[in-house]
């Protein structure tokens, strides 16, 4: 007999050019950037813009991936979303770098101001339409008619946050606009508060997103969840390892480190928006984090009994280091294999249902298959079990006609 499982597949889009475009013009003003920040450090007479290495890494992220979610899924609305946030991050990049080589040549006060503002400016929407994209993620489209409206806020928020940023400057000067700037920037910053609102309520968001979702969909959820989690975690990482000496602080290392650690934390939301919407399909978060778990207690669990072992040998018996090394080793080797099954197991109960669950049923199918003899009893069961693990839009079962 022959099993089928099929899926639908729909029409094909239509593909735009725009998108790879686009995504050329992000290479270009990365490439820029980087060039031209890499000669002001060796010139040695100019300060290099400090965030470069961040935004090219978030350009190229966000570029990249919407890029290649543009032309893979052009009916998801995130794919253009995260190629605006690139180009966001890539202008941010290179306007902050002139504004760099302005400062260090000289140039008149108000070209170094503007480019500035400019900078500022990109970085703020960035930051902003970074929160929108929580919100839409990974479907592009809000959870229901009413958080509509917290997107819409949301987006014009960190429009009016950029636009403060233009005209204003910050502390950095910027472009005035006359008699009524003061009523104006009133305005911008009430309606940038609406920022805020949109970065509280994306959590919720998420949240209502996988409690609403069901298998699969679910899963993308859990993965944009992942990457924004991801970000924070790292810089967290990053700022511990800092304080415990771990990693150098007055040095131009100091520098490149804190700017890796930002840039792999800006890498993270958009590789798990990209995951959900593009493989999806190929990735089992749950099973990662099983696996993560089941590796991690099994290592602490080898490293207490290595170091038990060790101690013990080297106190009680009159015997040399390296053979309670070798004893230590042995014992932890043989305890490897069975420690990590019962520990898999147990974690799979847990945080792998689905899998643990598909394998219980398709060992209650073979015990049941040994005792089984009506054929249509088999294919009726077959289907059933094959509808639970794998969980198939489309299932049929071919059987060659029976011999009279």
């Amino acid at each position: 007999m022959t099993v089928g499982l099929a899926r639908p597949m729909g029409a094909p889009a239509k593909q735009s050019l725009a998108p790879v475009l686009v995504f050329a013009l992000i290479l270009a003003l990365t490439a820029s950037v980087d060039l031209l920040t890499v000669w002001q450090y060796r010139s040695g007479t100019f300060e290099p813009f400090g965030f470069a290495f961040e935004c090219s890494v978030a350009a190229l992220a966000y570029g990249g991936l919407g890029a290649l979610i543009s032309v893979r899924a052009p009916g998801n609305r995130m794919g253009q979303l995260m190629i605006a946030l690139g180009l966001a991050a890539a202008a941010q990049g290179f306007f902050g770098a002139l504004g760099a080589l302005s400062d260090g040549l000289g140039w008149t006060s108000w070209v170094t101001d503007v480019l500035s503002a400019l900078s500022s400016a990109c970085q703020r929407l960035f930051v902003g339409g970074v929160v929108v994209a929580l919100l839409l993620a990974p479907t592009g489209r809000p959870l229901t008619k009413r958080w509509r409206a917290v997107v819409a806020l949301s987006a014009a928020g960190a429009v009016a946050v950029a636009l403060d940023a233009l005209l204003f400057g910050g502390t950095d000067g910027g472009v005035r606009v006359g008699l009524a700037a003061s009523i104006l920037r009133g305005l911008l910053a009430v309606v940038g508060m609406s920022v805020l609102l949109g970065l509280v309520s994306a959590p919720l968001c998420l949240g209502l997103r996988w409690r609403r979702a069901r298998g699969l969909e679910r899963q993308q959820v859990v993965w944009v969840a992942a990457g924004g989690l991801a970000g924070p975690g790292i810089v967290i990482l990053g700022g511990s390892l800092d304080s415990a000496g771990v990693l150098p602080v007055d040095s131009i290392d100091a520098w490149v480190h804190g700017s890796t650690v930002w840039g792999l934390a800006g890498a993270a939301l958009p590789t798990g928006i990209a995951i959900a919407i593009l493989r999806h399909r190929l990735y089992d978060i749950d099973r990662l984090i099983g696996r993560t778990l089941s590796y991690a207690m099994v290592t602490g669990v080898l490293i207490a009994t290595y170091a038990v072992v060790v101690t013990a040998v080297g106190e009680l018996l009159p015997v040399s280091s390296s053979l309670a090394v070798a004893v230590a080793t042995l014992t932890s080797a043989a305890l490897f294999r069975p420690l990590l099954l019962r520990v898999r197991t147990a974690v799979d109960r847990r945080f792998n249902r689905s899998r643990y669950d598909a394998q219980r049923t398709v060992e209650e199918f073979g015990r049941r298959l040994r005792d089984e003899v009506d054929p249509d009893e088999v294919t009726a069961d077959l289907l059933a079990v094959l509808g639970r693990t794998i969980q198939p839009t489309v299932l049929s079962l071919w059987q060659p006609p029976r011999k009279s």
